[in-house]
């Protein structure tokens, strides 16, 4: 689960946080800090309720084993990059 959380961004919907509190991964959308929980469903695949429909949020994974990106299938789907962390940070 180490190689998901973080920052991404979507440069028009703007960025999602992705943090592992208690073994579970969740999503903070930006747009009103909504806390979704991100369902497990097949490897980096994962299911999540926004609004009130069920949706798809599938990470890509770089060669170093970190997620490069999200791709969420909500609302005519959409790509957030990750946002890399500046050293020291």
């Amino acid at each position: 689960m180490a190689h998901f959380p973080g920052a991404y961004s979507n440069p028009v919907y703007g960025q999602v946080t992705i943090t592992a509190e208690q073994d579970k991964l969740f999503m903070l959308l930006a747009v009103n800090q909504q806390k979704v929980w991100l369902q497990p469903f097949d490897r980096d695949s994962f299911t999540f309720t926004w609004p009130t429909d069920l949706a798809a949020a599938v990470f890509a994974i770089g060669p170093d084993g970190r997620a490069m990106s999200l791709s969420m299938d909500c609302d005519g789907g959409k790509e957030f990059k990750r946002i890399e962390e500046k050293p020291g940070s």
